[in-house]
């Protein structure tokens, strides 16, 4: 992330406090987070509070990558570190094993599944609509 002069200026600044004025300035940058947490959270139709966090860098750029290439893995189980794909299988066993001989740490599990030949549940109703 490219930092504006501003923004440059205002870390030198702080970087000359004293330890209790940085405290001060931490104290107050954490009420600011908190007051935005508060504005972007809220309380459900239940009475549950809840705020909305973001999602993890490393999730998203799974996520994306599932968005883009899960059609190639139709029926698969899929490991993912990040954007980078560490395993694929016909069952979980398979590719956490896998996921865990590369050392990947917190890997992102996905299951593939086949398109469907119809966008609802198909039943028969063996003449009772008749």
């Amino acid at each position: 992330m490219t930092q504006s002069s501003s923004v440059q200026s205002v870390i030198e600044q702080i970087g000359r406090l004293s330890q209790e004025e940085k405290a001060w300035v931490r104290e107050w940058l954490d009420r600011e987070g908190e007051e935005k947490e508060e504005e972007q959270g809220g309380v459900s139709k239940t009475g549950v509070r809840f705020k909305i966090v973001g999602v993890d860098p490393k999730t998203a750029a799974a996520m994306e990558w599932i968005r883009e290439h899960s059609m190639e893995h139709t029926g698969e189980w899929l490991a993912l570190d990040g954007d980078v794909l560490i395993a694929t299988g016909k069952s979980f066993k398979e590719v956490t094993e896998a996921a865990k001989a590369m050392g990947a740490l917190l890997p992102l599990y996905h299951f593939v599944e086949p398109a469907s030949e119809y966008p609802f549940v198909k039943a028969e109703f063996n003449g009772l609509l008749s």
